[in-house]
This record gives C-alpha cells, structure tokens and sequence, in this order.
C-alpha cells in the first residue's frame, strides 16, 4: 500500500539518503590512508557493536550459533563483505560522485535476479524498456574510457557495477527470508560481514599502519552515519511510509554522493556523467515501477517488512479472503 508520508518522515527519508550519499565521500577520504581490507573491518566492527546495541536496547535478541546464522553468513558477503571491498577498491581510482552514479545501477540487477534466478519479478516491456536506458547510461559513463583499454580505472567502474550486483543478489535472497526481525538480519549480517573479512584484514597487518587522523574519522563517519544509523531510518521509514516510499532514497543517493564529491573533494563533474545519472535513474524508475508511463500495480508495492518490523509480505486481499474463508 501507498501511505501518506507525513513531513517528520519525509524529512528522516532526506536526511537517511543524505548519510548513504556522503558514505561515498567518507569511503574516499578513508582510501587515502588505509586499505580496503582494513576499511571494511573497521567499518563493519564499529557497525556491528552499534546495530547489536540496537537489537537488545529494542528488547529483541541474536539467535544462538547455528543454521540459524546461516542466512546472516550469505547476506554477510553479498549485501557487507564483497560489496563493500570492491567500492573501496574501486574508490582508490575513481571519484567518490562517480561512485555514488555507478551504485544506483542496484536496482536494474534487482529486477534481472528477480525474474531469471528467484522467479519472484515478472518482465514486463516498462521493465525491459527500463534495463535497456539504464544500460545506455552505463555505457554512456563507462564506454569512453574503455575505448583506450582495460585500464585500472576501467576495472574500477566495473567493480562498482559489480557491487551493485551484490547487494542486487542480497535484496533478492533477503526478501525470501520470513518471519526474522529485519533489525535482527541486519545486524546478523554485519556481524557476519566482520567475520568473514577478519582474516583478510588481519593480512594487511593493520597494527602496522599510520593513517591519517581524517581517514579514521572518515571510517568512523562511514560506520556510523552511512551505516549503522542510516539501516535504523530505514527500518523506521519501511514500517512508517511503506517500501514504495521508501524507494525514493533509491534516487536521491547518487545525487548527494555527487555533490558531495564536488562540493568537500573539488571532485569535476562533465555533462556525460550528469546525462548518464538520468539515464540511470530513469531506468530505476522504469524496473520499479515508478513510470508515468504505466500505472503501478499493487503487486509491485507491497510491504516487505511488516508493522512490526518481521521480513515478509504484508496484508494483502488474498490474505484477507483466505482469512475470511477460515473464518467461516
């Protein structure tokens, strides 16, 4: 359903993209100083220890070890570990802006996962026509550079690109987990995501490193504030506004990352890279249903998490007539 979104939310929806926007701009300062590896640990141990603080202050709790964390181990390396490397990688050559344009590809992989590995999306021509503009824009952003080889700067972007297939997968495999508490996933998978890069980490030898005193406040930044506490806003703005609402975020990411980049890193921005963020969200717009070229279904804006904030469809008429039927 389509709630109304009240101008408290509407602003917590602002203020939750501006925190992911600028994590491109806390990544790159970060890179400056330290390695991928290193960043990423940092990143997901400082989030883990608020995001549990979180769970058990809200009066739920972790599962025991066990198939449990199973779940949590997956979406550990699909929406923490793998993506998170690669944008750091990615963002030691390129801009922190074409970064944050590059990761709003997420939701083109999402509507291609849903349909040819979940089965849970259906291709329509609004999606198709949608992958086609958001492919015209990537290569309009990756394509002139590709033209004088496969530079560094080159398998840059395509990590990028890569990253958002990551957490394209990790949405996909998330929504078919039911019944969990969607805070309870997510800080599960943080800690999950810290788990798995410890070892890699540790390989970098960090106590052997001299950063920056901005690059530890920038990891810090990036914990917190275009970590943690972005995934609690978002909990809030699920349950609150609905996940069509929601989506909007989706949209305004890319742009404060770009700005961003220009405005604290003096980062250059050519017209092709603005055409190619329209492109690219035009795209968005066509998969998820947000087109004015088509009306958006009920289907395509049903609730992923519940009222009390469990992973799942919501209520649906279906639901409600089976309800009825049982009933009587």
């Amino acid at each position: 359903m389509n709630r109304e979104v009240r101008s408290g939310d509407f602003l917590l929806l602002i203020i939750t993209a501006i925190l992911w926007g600028i994590s491109f701009l806390f990544i790159k300062v970060a890179v400056a100083s330290l390695p991928p590896c290193t960043l990423v640990g940092l990143r997901l141990f400082l989030a883990s220890l608020f995001l549990l603080c979180y769970v058990y202050g809200t009066g739920s709790k972790m599962p025991k070890p066990g198939r449990a964390w199973l779940p949590f181990l997956i979406l550990g390396v699909t929406n923490c570990t793998a993506p998170y490397l690669l944008i750091a990688w990615g963002e030691i050559y390129i801009d922190s802006g074409l970064a944050a344009i590059l990761g709003a590809t997420m939701p083109l992989f999402t509507i291609l996962f849903g349909h040819f590995v979940a089965r849970s999306e259906r291709m329509t021509g609004t999606k198709l026509a949608g992958l086609g503009v958001g492919l015209i824009g990537v290569i309009l952003l990756i394509g002139p550079d590709a033209v004088n080889g496969l530079g560094v700067h080159i398998w840059a972007q395509m990590a990028m690109v890569l990253a958002s297939a990551c957490y394209a997968s990790a949405a996909v495999y998330g929504s078919m987990l039911k019944g969990m508490k969607a805070s309870v996933v997510t800080a599960g998978q943080v800690v999950a995501g810290l788990l798995t890069i410890l070892p890699f980490m540790l390989a970098e030898a960090p106590w052997t490193l001299r950063p920056s005193g901005l690059s530890l406040l920038a990891v810090l930044g990036l914990a917190l504030f275009g970590t943690a506490i972005p995934y609690v806003m978002y909990f809030h703005l699920l349950t609150a506004v609905g996940a069509t609402n929601t989506s909007l975020v989706t949209y305004l990411i890319p742009m404060v990352g770009v700005m961003a980049g220009v405005f604290f890193l003096n980062e250059q921005v050519s017209m092709l890279s603005i055409l190619s963020l329209f492109l690219i969200l035009g795209g968005v717009a066509g998969v998820s249903g947000i087109c004015p070229l088509k009306p958006l279904k009920k289907e395509s804006i049903d609730q992923m998490i519940d009222d009390q904030g469990h992973i799942g469809k919501l209520y649906t008429p279906k639901n409600e007539q089976a309800e009825d039927e049982t009933k009587g």
